[in-house]
């Protein structure tokens, strides 16, 4: 290979690897702009307050900038990638399409202007935080209070049956041990439907969801009917009665670990 068939292939290998990493960095603002358009899609004909006023001006200013980029490719479609001014770049310098130094000047103005996107986004992710704020306690509290008091209940039970794991004879206060564990396990299976089917008529925006859902999945996880009714199984049965004592402990702490979760979440006193 001469010498400038390597100099050419290393320029072209080097063009690459700065497109790509532009690209990366531009694909970091795409969950922003998602998050932007979706909350000025929710507010569309709400008489905004400033602060919601001042998104949608930034983001009106942003825009232009976000179609130069677009217009970087020769056919523009709605289902195009994020990205895909970047990746028809690149294509066009692996099939020939443009020569090193034609690809040089566009991509340089291409990382311009994914620069430009970046550091405005930067600006009104910090007003669209200061929007959409954090949600309310009296909200948080009502959501898990009736999922609080049942998982309280339930832990009373667990406490109650294992009290009653070291008295003699104790299958007969054993079944009324698990007949409260079976009612318990009716409310709370209530409770966490009711939740979430409810949850989207509180307006919590997406973006305050996540810690909410997160602890709604780990109260399902958490809460096991499968030990309640394999310990139904095998009550009368002494010795492995006793060997589920250490079952339930376990479950009565995980259970404990939940609440304090849940209390914290609600900020509970």
């Amino acid at each position: 290979m001469a010498n400038n068939e390597i100099c050419h292939f290393s320029e072209r290998e080097l063009l690459i690897r700065d497109l790509e990493e532009a690209r990366e960095k531009y694909l970091e603002c795409e969950p922003i702009i998602r998050a932007i358009k979706q909350f000025l899609a929710r507010k569309h004909g709400e008489i905004l307050e400033k602060q919601e006023q001042d998104v949608k001006n930034s983001y009106k200013e942003l825009h232009p900038v976000l179609e130069e980029i677009q217009r970087e490719r020769g056919n523009i479609s709605e289902d195009d990638p994020f990205d895909a001014s970047f990746i028809d770049l690149i294509a066009s310098l692996d099939n020939g399409e443009y020569g090193v130094s034609e690809v040089t000047e566009k991509k340089e103005h291409l990382i311009r202007l994914s620069n430009e996107v970046c550091r405005k986004l930067d600006g009104i992710k910090l007003q669209l935080d200061c929007v959409i704020g954090v949600v309310p306690k009296a909200i948080r509290l009502e959501i898990f209070q009736n999922l609080l008091r049942a998982f309280g209940d339930l832990q009373e039970t667990l406490a109650g049956i294992l009290y009653n794991f070291d008295r003699d004879n104790n299958e007969s206060v054993l079944v009324e041990g698990m007949m409260k564990w079976a009612a318990n396990t009716g409310t709370v299976i209530s409770f966490l439907t009711e939740t979430i089917l409810n949850l989207n008529g509180y307006g919590i925006e997406e973006e305050q969801l996540e810690p909410i859902d997160k602890l709604l999945n780990r109260s399902i996880a958490v809460y096991s009917p499968d030990l309640f009714f394999d310990f139904v199984r095998i009550i009368g049965k002494t010795e492995e009665t006793i060997d589920y004592k250490e079952k339930i402990e376990d479950y009565q702490r995980d259970l404990g670990i939940l609440i304090d979760e849940i209390m914290s979440m609600t900020e509970y006193k």
